[in-house]
C-alpha cells in the first residue's frame, strides 16, 4: 500500500498483519494551560469575582458589596485561582469562638471545569479552616448539583440534613459536614 506523506500529526492509514486497514492518529498535545496559582483574594479581584459569580450561578449570587465585606473581613477567607485571569474561588466563613467553619461558596469557571480546580480550591479551603483552628467544615449544596455533591463525597463529607426550599428559586439543599484532620 502506498500513500503520499502526510504531516506528522495527520491521521494515516496503516495495514495490519491481518490485512486490515486502521487509522492511526498521533496525539496532538492540547495547548498548555496557564499555570494556576491559588492565593488570597484581594479587593483588586473584585470585578473578576463578581463576573465569575454571575457566570457560575443563576440564583443566589453573592452581591458585589458582600464580596467587599468578605475580602476585608477577619472572619472570612477568600481563596482565588489565578491563571492570568481569575477562574475560580472558594469562600470560607468563620465565627468567633466556634470550631466549625462554613464553606459559603465555591465556584469554577466553566472553561476550567474538569481540571481538578474545584478539588484544589476545596483542599485549600479546608487547609485555611484547619489553620484557623476549625475542627469541622460545613456547607450547603443544591440537591440537584451532582458534580459538586460528588466532589464533597470524595473529600469525605457526610450528609447532616436536607433543607427544603433553601434557595431563592425553591430548590432544596443538602447540608454536609466533614471533620478536619491534617
Amino acid at each position: 500500500m502506498s500513500y503520499a506523506s502526510a504531516p506528522e500529526n495527520a491521521a494515516r492509514p496503516l495495514e495490519t498483519a491481518a490485512g486490515l486497514l486502521v487509522t492511526v492518529q498521533s496525539a496532538v498535545p492540547s495547548p498548555p494551560r496557564p499555570s494556576m496559582t491559588l492565593r488570597a483574594g484581594t479587593l483588586a479581584d473584585l470585578n473578576e469575582l463578581e463576573a465569575l459569580e454571575l457566570r457560575a450561578f443563576a440564583h443566589d449570587c453573592i452581591a458585589r458589596r458582600s464580596f467587599v465585606r468578605f475580602l476585608t473581613s477577619r472572619n472570612a477567607s477568600v481563596i482565588v485561582a489565578d491563571g492570568g485571569a481569575l477562574c475560580g474561588y472558594a469562600l470560607v466563613m468563620f465565627r468567633s469562638r466556634s470550631k466549625l467553619a462554613r464553606l459559603y461558596s465555591i465556584a469554577v469557571d466553566a472553561e476550567n471545569a474538569g481540571h481538578r480546580l474545584g478539588s484544589r480550591l476545596l483542599d485549600a479551603a479546608e487547609d485555611a479552616a484547619y489553620r484557623r483552628g476549625s475542627k469541622a467544615m460545613r456547607l450547603e449544596v443544591r440537591e440537584d448539583n451532582t458534580p459538586a455533591t460528588n466532589l464533597y463525597q470524595r473529600f469525605g463529607y457526610s450528609l447532616v440534613d436536607r433543607i427544603s426550599t433553601y434557595y431563592d428559586d425553591g430548590s432544596h439543599a443538602l447540608r454536609l459536614q466533614k471533620l478536619l484532620r491534617k
